[in-house]
């Protein structure tokens, strides 16, 4: 026996409901697709940021390295600026030494050159003064005798001509018996001043004997500036010799000085009560005095050895 069933169904509120989570499902896909561009532009943006800023420090860091390298190329030229300035400064007060020292020994020379020449020469004159005051003296009057005679016009007879013409010649043969006496006069002296110089000099040779002194020199060495550049004096006794040989002595100590080694030495006691004696009698403030002590109390100097001058 078979059955039969009829049912009706409304599927409307279905079909609502479908539609109202139809309508949602689309709001929910914009939104989706709102969000995912919102992201894609969130990332785009960070992204550019943090390649701007990774540009900006690296940049950054570069000009920071750059810098650092300037200033030390700057601080190295200048170190080396101011070293060459100090050298500088060294070599012209080496060269102005230099100029003074050869201004000064140039000056001594030719004072001294022109001394020997001008006894020389009066030395010379007075050996052969008759000789020289002939050539220096009579030959230019004589050469300058027609000079300074006025001419005269010979009017006059013949008889007269004939007396003045033997007046004159007798006058030229005086003249001329004076010169040969006096030439031979001349060389009679010489022969004898000859004979007589050649008895007094004696033709033994002589030797002479060289000694040794010994003088004290003192050697300051300091530094002149904060790049440890050093200066040397050499200080000699002033009144013991001259010029000349106080150069050499100079000249010798400085060619010397590589072979100078220095050894520490300690301050006499004798030059300490000195030092204690001119200091409590001194007119300084009690400051100044206690300073001066502590300065002399810390001092250590050191003496010349090793060196064969």
């Amino acid at each position: 026996m078979s059955s039969n069933f009829s049912f009706t169904v409304d599927t409307h509120p279905m079909a609502n409901e479908v539609k109202g989570i139809s309508r949602h499902v689309v709001l929910t896909t914009t939104a989706v697709t709102a969000m995912q561009m919102a992201v894609v532009s969130a990332e785009k943006e960070a992204a550019n940021k943090i390649c701007h800023n990774v540009n900006v420090g690296f940049y950054t860091l570069m000009q920071s390295q750059i810098s650092q390298k300037i200033a030390k190329g700057q601080s190295d030229v200048d170190s080396y600026a101011m070293h060459m300035a100090s050298q500088m400064k060294q070599l012209l007060a080496i060269k102005n030494k230099m100029e003074h020292d050869y201004r000064m020994i140039t000056a001594r020379y030719t004072k001294l050159f022109n001394s020997l020449n001008q006894n020389l020469k009066k030395r010379i004159f007075e050996i052969d003064k008759a000789v020289v005051d002939f050539a220096v003296k009579e030959v230019g009057k004589i050469a300058n005798r027609p000079l300074n005679l006025a001419a005269v016009s010979p009017f006059m007879q013949i008889e007269s001509l004939t007396v003045s013409q033997r007046i004159l010649g007798s006058y030229i043969k005086n003249r001329s018996l004076k010169m040969l006496t006096f030439i031979y006069k001349f060389l009679t002296d010489a022969k004898r001043q000859k004979e007589i110089s050649e008895n007094v000099m004696d033709r033994q040779k002589m030797e002479f004997e060289t000694s040794q002194i010994k003088l004290p020199a003192i050697v300051c060495e300091n530094i002149v500036d904060s790049a440890e550049n050093k200066n040397i004096s050499v200080s000699i006794p002033q009144e013991t010799l001259s010029n000349v040989p106080k150069s050499e002595m100079k000249n010798s100590i400085y060619s010397q000085m590589s072979n100078i080694q220095w050894q520490d030495e300690s301050v006499k006691d004798e030059v300490k009560n000195e030092f204690s004696k001119l200091n409590t009698e001194s007119s300084s403030s009690e400051r100044v005095k206690k300073l001066a002590l502590e300065l002399f109390g810390k001092n250590s100097y050191q003496t010349a050895t090793g060196a064969s001058l």
